[in-house]
């Protein structure tokens, strides 16, 4: 999750791993349940230094059609870059919640 951030050349970012179950926290874990959204969702494919041409087509998208945005963008790896080594077969699915 891309939290915005207040300084310049920062980036605020929340790593997890989707689970099937709560787990008990430690300091170090923390157990996040994302609330149920709507969101305009597309799937990236190739390497992760290229992703910015999606998430600028959605927020056209999102821009053109008066959609509201109520969250932080979402980037979700589908594809591990270590089992495949074609970057054009590289998945993420990118997500913004919307109202």
């Amino acid at each position: 999750i891309y939290h915005n951030c207040e300084t310049e050349g920062y980036t605020l970012l929340e790593c997890g791993l989707p689970i099937d179950k709560e787990i008990k926290e430690n300091g170090e874990i923390q157990f996040t349940k994302l609330p149920t959204s709507k969101s305009i969702t597309a799937s990236h494919f190739g390497h992760f230094n290229t992703i910015k041409t999606t998430h600028d087509a959605l927020l056209k998208y999102i821009s053109d059609n008066n959609i509201e945005i109520t969250g932080s963008p979402i980037e979700e790896y589908i594809t591990d870059p270590m089992l495949e080594p074609d970057q054009s077969k590289w998945e993420t699915k990118v997500y913004y919640p919307i109202k």
